[in-house]
């Protein structure tokens, strides 16, 4: 949990507010819930068993954004490059879909 806190810390906290309009298709039940928060600049989507995340990137005025991976167990960060925004995104965390393989999607206006 304290990496959780230094990344959620790492941004503005006042400004996060809860942002579901972002996901694409219908919100998973229990193990396959995406909770996704924004800020002006940046999205923090959670995926607790490593299922693939959804994005309506429509939603985002942003021509292109960053992507990039932190796992909350040991607050590594992996940056996965850049994109442009065209649409529906599908995002895939590392490992395999199971148990304990969880991630934090952020995404980051350029």
């Amino acid at each position: 949990m304290k990496y959780l806190k230094q990344l959620m810390l790492s941004k503005s906290y006042f400004e996060r507010i809860p942002a579901g309009e972002l996901l694409a298709g219908k919100q998973g039940k229990k193990y396959d819930y995406i909770a996704i928060t924004r800020g002006k600049k940046y999205v923090f989507a959670y995926a607790c068993n490593g299922s693939d995340i959804f994005l309506d990137m429509k939603m985002l005025s942003w021509p292109e954004y960053k992507v990039s991976w932190f796992d909350p167990r040991n607050g590594k960060m992996t940056d996965s490059g850049s994109e442009k925004n065209t649409g529906t995104t599908t995002f895939n965390p590392p490992g395999d879909i199971t148990k304990g393989n969880d991630w934090i999607l952020i995404l980051e206006k350029i």
